[in-house]
């Protein structure tokens, strides 16, 4: 059986592996500020033990006190990293728990030292401390699961390293019984335990850092640069889902698609710099008419595509023509620079019946082209 100072020594180093691995993963391309806080936790727990373990060469008030102070701080710390990690609120009540914690951990620690050193108490209150963390992680990680697959792992191995921490709170305010726990071996598992903890953390927060890198790369190729509206990508991804079997639905769905006329030729007169502020322009002025479950996209250079749910086929023109008149009546206008601008639009609308976004788009596209057949600035529904 390993020394438990040999097993104190194992845990140190396994942090500060730890620490450099994290702090290698926040200032690369799978920076986040949680990332940071896990290198923080990790940070405090190797400075902790490295004080419990040069026990006898430093005063009592760092060795135990401080020590025990900064541990608490380390499990405080990875509570944060993955409350941010997981975009949960940090409120300032959780700031206010923390310290609050470490006060409370600061008088037991003095209350079982003083006058006489008892072990097993500053064991206990040490683990009655973060017990409550090692619960909220576990809480936090497993109710997140959604977000990234890797949360299991260590929410898992939290769960386990909360029952442990039951049994040694139990056992260490019981003397006889922490000496049994002691002699028996179970506090040496205990230090092999904690030792795998920071392992399975470390390996953990990389893999969500990676699956969050992942899935930012995702949104971003789903995203058009300019607009910062959805792009034909996002568009095909959506419709390939619902498009798999045709859509029932009690409710209509109308699709709209605005193109910018002209284009070509504001390009040549204006230049590529007016053009852009033109369709960043178009993007906001179109968002502004639409309702939360309304979407847009931007699907080519001058095409922008709205999905409407719930739009009565009886208001899909009539929607579509006070697009219309907004733009028409509100040219571009860049410092001292006016440039007017219209728009042709072709919608369709699905009515209560059965309908793939497929087929709207093909009617809608129609219906564009009905509308440039008479010229610009214009509107038209798709008639069957």
């Amino acid at each position: 059986m390993f020394a438990i100072r040999e097993l104190y020594a194992a845990f140190t180093i396994t942090a500060i592996l730890s620490t450099g691995i994290l702090l290698w993963l926040y200032v690369s391309t799978l920076s986040t500020r949680g990332v940071l806080y896990w290198a923080a936790a990790m940070c405090s727990f190797s400075v902790g033990q490295l004080l419990i373990i040069f026990r006898g060469y430093v005063p009592f008030y760092i060795s135990s006190i401080v020590a025990y102070d900064i541990l608490l701080l380390g499990i405080f710390l990875l509570w944060l990293g993955v409350r941010n990690f997981l975009t949960l609120q940090i409120s300032k009540k959780i700031y206010v728990f923390g310290l609050l914690s470490i006060i409370a951990l600061t008088t037991l620690i003095y209350w079982f030292s003083v006058p006489a050193p008892n072990i097993a108490g500053r064991i206990g209150a040490l683990n009655l401390m973060v017990l409550p963390y090692a619960i909220a992680i576990t809480h936090n990680l497993l109710t997140n699961t959604k977000k990234y697959q890797s949360t299991w792992i260590l929410g898992l191995a939290t769960v386990v390293s909360s029952i442990i921490y039951i049994t040694r709170i139990a056992n260490a305010f019981s003397p006889l019984v922490f000496d049994n726990y002691v002699i028996s071996g179970w506090n040496t598992v205990y230090a092999i335990w904690a030792i795998t903890y920071l392992i399975i953390a470390t390996a953990s927060f990389v893999m969500m850092a990676i699956e969050n890198k992942q899935q930012a790369l995702s949104v971003l190729s789903h995203k058009d640069t300019l607009t910062g509206l959805f792009n034909l990508r996002a568009f095909n991804a959506m419709t390939t889902t619902q498009d798999n079997a045709t859509i029932s639905s009690s409710n209509s769905m109308g699709l709209f698609l605005v193109e910018i006329d002209d284009l070509d030729h504001i390009n040549e007169t204006y230049g590529d710099i007016v053009v852009d502020s033109l369709l960043k322009n178009t993007a906001v002025r179109l968002s502004n008419f639409l309702r939360a479950e309304d979407l847009i996209f931007r699907i080519s250079h001058r095409r922008f595509l709205i999905l409407s749910p719930n739009c009565p086929p009886a208001q899909t023109l009539q929607f579509a023509e006070r697009i219309r008149l907004d733009i028409e009546n509100s040219p571009l206008h860049i410092d001292d620079l006016t440039v007017p601008f219209t728009i042709t639009i072709g919608c369709a609308a699905s009515g209560a019946s059965a309908y793939s976004v497929n087929s709207l788009y093909s009617q809608a596209d129609s219906a564009l082209n009905a509308a440039a057949s008479r010229g610009i600035n214009n509107t038209a529904m798709f008639a069957e």
